[in-house]
């Protein structure tokens, strides 16, 4: 079963396709331990740990927490009980590349230092603390999608092949209540159903971009309207 986990602003154009491939679909609500724009963004609330187990950032609505243990998640508690700060506020904000994890290794939550250490995972530093929200990895193309500079060199780094998004086009990217949005904050990729899930119309925005999945044999599901950062979505398979 696929469950797709998503802020509450989804797109209902997107949330429809989504439930119409048959995943499971559990949207999130404020969370009042991070900052206000944020607050609803799966990124910054869920990472995949692997077997059933998330973690997931204390504070995380009601409803959505118990959806997911009826669904069979366990679930792991990380971060205060009270308003984070950066860096403290982004501790699951990271992004897993195969056997690598890029993120800022200051802040990375316990629980995902745990699993990394488990699984020989490799540890990437960056200065983007907003890793999975600047980035998205699609695993058949072992590919990097990113807009930020420091996930570039990374990718680079460690042999993923990158598609590099400009700045004219992340500056296109809304994200309510600042000027501009990151790219992984509008994408979300299932590996089971090999596709990429947009919240807003990537063919549109970023054309070649666009081209390049569907040329590696990528699905695209895509929504109407302008690239929307909404904290990304997560995808897990249970």
């Amino acid at each position: 079963m696929n469950v797709f986990i998503a802020s509450g602003d989804i797109k209902p154009e997107l949330a429809d396709k989504i439930t119409a491939s048959g995943a499971e679909l559990v949207t999130l609500g404020s969370n009042p331990n991070l900052p206000p724009h944020e607050s609803k963004h799966s990124d910054m609330q869920v990472f995949d740990l692997g077997n059933g187990t998330l973690a997931v950032r204390r504070g995380i609505d009601a409803a959505a927490e118990k959806r997911l243990s009826t669904l069979g998640f366990r679930l792991v508690f990380e971060g205060e009980a009270t308003p984070g700060k950066y860096p403290e506020c982004v501790s699951l904000n990271a992004l897993l590349c195969g056997n690598y994890l890029i993120h800022k290794t200051s802040a990375t939550a316990d629980s995902i230092n745990a699993f990394a250490a488990a699984k020989h995972i490799v540890k990437v530093n960056v200065n983007q603390g907003y890793t999975r929200c600047s980035a998205c990895y699609i695993p058949p193309l072992d590919l990097i999608v990113t807009g930020d500079p420091g996930i570039r060199k990374a990718a680079a780094k460690h042999s993923f092949n990158c598609y590099f998004v400009e700045k004219s086009d992340c500056d296109r990217i809304v994200l309510k209540g600042y000027d501009s949005g990151f790219i992984g904050g509008t994408i979300g990729w299932c590996g089971d159903l090999n596709a990429l899930f947009v919240n807003g119309c990537l063919s549109a925005a970023i054309p070649e971009l666009s081209e390049l999945l569907r040329q590696g044999g990528i699905k695209v599901t895509e929504s109407d309207g302008p690239l929307t950062d909404i904290g990304g979505i997560v995808c897990v398979t249970i």
